[in-house]
């Protein structure tokens, strides 16, 4: 039988804290060696540029003994891992503060452990990458990295390896793209410095397309950030994109960020509006996507109150998804497809804002039960997420407590960096809920508000985006 790893940690640990970052690691129960691999896993898994550091450096970092700060690539690996400023991870340790308890169901821990290893891409269908096939990866990523810096390098090599990494991210689903952010910049900058050159017409088309779909994505992680203006920026450029590419799947898809964007950001009507235009898009669109609109401008009408136009575009959802026939997005998969758990998921999103509580509790729980069975390539972390918050939203609604704590309790156990705009605002929710003076008196209850506020409070230190025009 193994040694405990609170023995270990007893052991490689022996004295109180003197760092915030020691107090969290040993709060994780790991060994320095452990941190150290961990350290390495996460600065792999977000592209940092440092792979790793040495016993000693950790030890003194978690003794607090450094006289500069540790280099920015370091730092910003260390944010990703703990949530918190590097000044405030190398600064004093403080008391662990009471958070109040919530009850939480079998499932939680397992849910929550899924969501954090998307992050770092350790989830597989079958098992995970070996040494070499990460390394392969990254040596790609880096050849790529020297070609678009590369003054010689032929338009051919960087466009056939723009490809493989387009499709790369796509497939890394939404999920994980605030984790790729680097991986996208470079892949942005590189398809617009070959955009700058003379182009036979059909290049310039693919880049365009390319271009377009990158900037598609950067939006994307950008609006996970709650970064409002930049996510703007990220759309109008991927729309022009779009157009010079001449591409509708693009276009729909662009304008169906753009609806999402307003909805998360509670514009219900300008998201119906935006999901509308999505539509008009959809008679040259026959792929996957093409029964997004419609669901979408159903959530944002539900949510502005309007039932009869939520309903109306939910009839418009059902005939346009019996049209579906596969095409090159959905070849490209991922973020560009819309496969049935997403389906079902923006589906439960509209029911929660419906008069039928109970409803909106079956729509839930399809969804989730479409997340936990999906192939990797589906399913979407945060969106399983959001849906467990409907859940929670829908017992909650019918004044069943206990129910509502089991669905939010493996959102509330999500580390602060996996914590994006979306599932925050899908938590609120709830809260709003619980307020209301059928819950005046509960204890669970007011637990349950407590850990809520302490979930919306715990924010990672925010990074900036660059924006389309930097170079």
């Amino acid at each position: 039988m193994g040694v405990p790893l609170v023995v270990r940690t007893a052991v490689t640990m022996s004295s109180p804290p003197r760092t915030l970052l020691a107090s969290l690691v040993a709060e994780r129960c790991l060994t320095v060696e452990e941190f150290c691999a961990a350290f390495a896993d996460r600065a792999t898994a977000i592209g940092a540029g440092t792979h790793g550091i040495t016993d000693r450096q950790a030890k003194r970092w978690l003794a607090g003994t450094l006289a500069t700060r540790p280099f920015p690539a370091a730092c910003r690996v260390l944010e990703a891992m703990f949530g918190q400023p590097v000044v405030a991870l190398l600064g004093p340790a403080t008391p662990a503060t009471d958070l109040p308890s919530v009850r939480v169901p079998r499932n939680a821990d397992a849910y929550a452990e899924r969501a954090a290893q998307a992050s770092t891409g350790t989830v597989r269908a079958d098992r995970p990458p070996s040494g070499k096939a990460t390394l392969l990866a990254h040596d790609a990523e880096d050849t790529l990295r020297f070609l678009a810096h590369s003054e010689d390098a032929t338009p051919g090599e960087v466009l056939d390896l723009l490809w493989s990494d387009v499709r790369r991210l796509a497939r890394t689903y939404g999920d994980r793209l605030t984790f790729l952010v680097d991986d996208l910049v470079t892949t942005r900058r590189a398809v617009f410095r070959l955009l700058r050159e003379p182009n036979p017409p059909a290049r310039s088309r693919d880049l365009y397309f390319l271009g377009g779909v990158v900037c598609a994505m950067l939006a994307h992680a950008s609006r996970d950030l709650g970064q409002h203006d930049g996510t703007l920026a990220y759309q109008h450029g991927a729309l022009r994109c779009a157009d010079h590419a001449g591409h509708e799947g693009l276009r729909l898809f662009v304008r169906t960020e753009q609806a999402a964007t307003a909805y998360w950001t509670g514009d219900y009507t300008a998201s119906a509006q935006l999901a509308q235009q999505a539509g008009a898009e959809t008679d040259a669109v026959r792929g996957s996507l093409a029964v997004l609109p419609a669901i979408q401008e159903a959530r944002a009408w539900a949510a502005a109150g309007r039932v009869d136009l939520a309903n109306m575009a939910l009839a418009r959802a059902d005939d346009r998804r019996v049209q579906v026939t596969a095409d090159d997005l959905d070849d490209l998969g991922g973020i560009l497809a819309f496969p049935l758990p997403e389906q079902l998921g923006i589906a439960a999103g509209t029911a929660a804002w419906l008069p039928d509580a109970a409803q909106a509790e079956r729509a839930a729980q399809n969804a989730i039960a479409a997340y936990e069975t999906a192939a990797p390539a589906e399913r979407s972390y945060n969106s399983e997420a959001i849906a467990r918050a409907d859940l929670a939203l829908a017992r909650a609604r019918q004044a069943a407590v206990d129910g509502a704590i089991d669905a939010i309790a493996p959102v509330l156990a999500i580390p602060p960096e996996r914590r994006v705009h979306q599932i925050r605002t899908s938590v609120t929710r709830v809260s709003h809920v619980l307020s209301t003076p059928t819950f005046h008196g509960s204890i669970p209850a007011r637990d349950a508000l407590a850990a809520i506020e302490a979930f919306n409070a715990d924010r990672p230190h925010a990074r900036m985006l660059a924006t389309p025009d930097g170079a």
